[in-house]
């Protein structure tokens, strides 16, 4: 499983649904939650929460990752967690799915954007269930993305929109 180290995605949601995948036997104990991001402000809760749950040995924060490296960590997940209350875009969970790894995410801001309708977001309160349905069903997030992400689409388009020829 992984994660993203930012207060406002709600990580120590995150940190409590592993700690009930593995106390409910639905995860194999040695099952580790990878946490990627460098830690910010007002994170000390977070560490405490680890703590507190005994999952010192289990919960990894790694840090800074190189870009390069992401997809690795993507790609082994069993999921990626996001459940960002306002995201302005959403690249983890885009990346995510160009990885086919499940994405557990609420469908607000800009992430409702990314993906269809009819992807199985969370709701609050039944994270959980989602995220074991994704789990077990193995939903391949690229399946629902609404339109193809690339840098190189992304640039031509830009390059598109800077040499237009404008009056002012």
């Amino acid at each position: 499983m992984l994660a993203l180290l930012n207060q406002e995605k709600n990580l120590d949601i995150a940190i409590k649904l592993y700690h009930q995948l593995l106390t409910t036997n639905y995860l194999l104990l040695d099952t580790k939650f990878f946490i990627i991001g460098r830690a910010g402000w007002k994170n000390e809760k977070i560490f405490s929460l680890v703590k507190d749950l005994h999952l010192e040995d289990k919960v990894i924060f790694l840090g800074y990752v190189e870009d390069d490296d992401l997809p690795v960590f993507y790609q082994n997940a069993l999921a990626t967690i996001y459940l960002s209350e306002y995201e302005g875009f959403g690249l983890p969970p885009l990346e995510s799915a160009y990885c086919e790894t499940p994405v557990l995410l609420y469908k607000n801001s800009s992430l409702k954007e990314l993906f269809t309708d009819d992807y199985p977001y969370a709701k609050k309160g039944e994270e959980l269930e989602t995220l074991k349905y994704l789990i077990k069903n193995k939903i391949n997030p690229k399946k629902y993305l609404k339109q193809d992400f690339s840098y190189k689409k992304t640039a031509q388009e830009f390059l598109k929109l800077i040499t237009k020829d404008r009056t002012f």
